[in-house]
């Protein structure tokens, strides 16, 4: 007599055939020779590497991160929000607060997520990996951005994968690759990275790539579907740090604007009744 476990077997096969997928297509929702796992720590990356790999990170909460409220990721969601106004539309208030981001990154302290971030990297660049950075960040930041990662001892140039500097890449919106690092502005990081590779004539057997945001993975996985291998790393390391944003350490920082204070100098302030309104 046939086990329930047997015919629930059954069922789903005669069911995966009739609607012309495989069980393992109503089980993975990835594309075939595509995975998304999440880590806590780049130590899990160095474990999951294959010698031909092309690695790819994400620079903002990946990389780096804020050392201030200012200028920060959620700082920078907060101004999305504010700088709407009825009068404008919601493609112009965004731009405004992208305006105001890059301003402040002048300004703007930068620190590794982990501290053995950089030498991870480093260390990946001597033995010879292909190692670049795809970032969200508007190309007009290359100059601080390159700035806030020499400060790190991070330099994505030493990949050596593509040698010309200030290439524009074939998609919809402003993009570029400069110093190791593809600036992706307001376009998907999946059709940057796949014009980029076209452009610099990449063809690695398999794509890992980290970043905080699993939505820019996606991205890669589905305009990598069919052609290269790709293994995608939700790293989760600011998850607890960006649940600390302070609105009003930022406001005020922002006020002091030119010689940024530190989180706990401000939240000092703070307490004294300087505000941004009356900075004092």
């Amino acid at each position: 007599m046939e086990s329930k476990v047997s015919q629930w077997i059954r069922q789903v096969v005669a069911c995966g055939l009739i609607h012309g997928i495989g069980v393992f297509g109503v089980l993975s929702s990835h594309p075939a020779g595509a995975e998304i796992i999440e880590i806590a720590s780049m130590t899990a990356l160095e474990q999951r590497l294959q010698p031909e790999d092309l690695v790819i990170f994400d620079l903002d909460n990946t990389v780096m991160r804020a050392g201030q409220m200012l200028g920060s990721t959620m700082w920078f969601s907060s101004m999305v929000e504010s700088s709407k106004r009825p009068e404008l539309s919601d493609a112009a208030a965004f731009q405004v607060a992208v305006d105001k981001w890059i301003e402040v990154q002048a300004y703007c302290s930068m620190v590794p997520v982990e501290g053995k971030t950089p030498e991870i990297i480093a260390a990946l660049q001597q033995a010879g990996r292909k190692v670049m950075a795809l970032t969200s960040r508007n190309v007009h930041t290359r100059e601080n951005t390159v700035r806030q990662l020499d400060g790190m001892g991070v330099n994505f140039s030493r990949g050596g994968l593509f040698p010309k500097d200030g290439e524009s890449l074939a998609v919809a919106h402003p993009s570029q690759y400069y110093r190791g690092i593809v600036f992706c502005g307001d376009n998907e990081k999946g059709a940057v990275l796949e014009a980029f590779m076209r452009l610099a004539t990449l063809a690695p057997k398999r794509v890992v790539m980290v970043d905080d945001r699993r939505h820019n993975l996606e991205s890669v996985e589905k305009f990598l579907a069919g052609k290269r291998s790709f293994l995608g790393l939700r790293y989760s390391a600011c998850d607890v740090w960006e649940k600390t944003y302070d609105a009003q350490v930022a406001d005020l920082q922002l006020a002091l604007m030119g010689g940024i204070l530190s989180d706990r100098l401000t939240r000092l302030l703070l307490g004294q009744g300087v505000t941004p309104n009356n900075p004092r």
